[in-house]
């Protein structure tokens, strides 16, 4: 058995040493959702004064990417998004004063262009990894891909956010054992020779990891679903019952 950090954390991860780089974006994003929530009266000024456009993102840190993905939101529709804002008074909230000043940030503009032209591809990334019958080989040329567009990124913030992707892999051995064994299964390694593999692994064993996932989504999916499942509330469901309510929980 080979034991991997799941590659969609490891791409999280480089997303949060990004967030850290710009504390202007970040204010911007935090300060435009605490307007929105839990009022009604200027998520309808929105819908009015944009119609067509979709309500600003509500980016959560413990998800994957949605912080990367809410500054692309910004950065597609900021004219929109500053009219708006800029239509709300700003004596109303701590929140709309603050991410009116931020509007006026000479620096977050170009913040914004510099995310979305570097990093769009992270959430991207993160999602193809989550996909469920995805191949190892298929899993590792998404991280490789990755990995080769941050190598190329240029300015002042790329020498950190390089190292923090190279630390995490590289401290990732489960991913470097299960990146020779894809060579292998790709036909790109003809020699099993000197690649440091188990030794109690056989030669059948290989073809095993044809599918292997690289990724703990499907396992935290397994969690959730149980967690749904097996509530307080629930003191009188039957095994029976339970068995045939995964089998419609984890095939429909």
């Amino acid at each position: 058995m080979v034991h991997v950090t799941c590659l969609a954390h490891v791409l999280h991860r480089v997303a949060e040493d990004i967030r850290s780089h710009f504390p202007v974006v970040d204010d911007l994003v935090a300060n435009v959702k605490k307007i929105f929530r839990k009022s009604p009266h200027r998520l309808q000024i929105f819908k009015t004064l944009e119609p067509d456009l979709a309500l600003p993102p509500e980016p959560i840190l413990t998800r994957w990417g949605t912080w990367i993905s809410a500054a692309i939101y910004y950065c597609e529709h900021f004219e929109s998004i500053k009219h708006v804002v800029e239509s709300f008074d700003s004596n109303d909230s701590v929140a709309i004063k603050k991410a009116q000043d931020v509007l006026k940030s000479q620096t977050l503009q170009a913040n914004l262009i510099y995310i979305k032209s570097n990093f769009e591809c992270l959430p991207t990334a993160i999602k193809q990894l989550q996909e469920q019958k995805l191949s190892l080989f298929d899993s590792i040329k998404i991280t490789e891909t990755i990995s080769g567009i941050v190598k190329k990124l240029q300015g002042q913030h790329s020498d950190s956010i390089k190292t923090k992707l190279d630390s995490v892999l590289n401290s990732n051995t489960g991913y470097k054992m299960i990146c020779k064994i894809s060579k292998i299964l790709s036909g790109e390694e003809e020699s099993m020779t000197n690649l440091g593999l188990p030794e109690d692994m056989t030669l059948d064993d290989f073809s095993y990891f044809k599918y292997a996932p690289i990724t703990s989504t499907d396992v935290e999916r397994s969690f959730s679903k149980y967690k749904n499942l097996v509530t307080d509330n629930r003191r009188s469901l039957k095994l029976d019952n339970i068995r045939k309510s995964m089998i419609v929980q984890c095939n429909f």
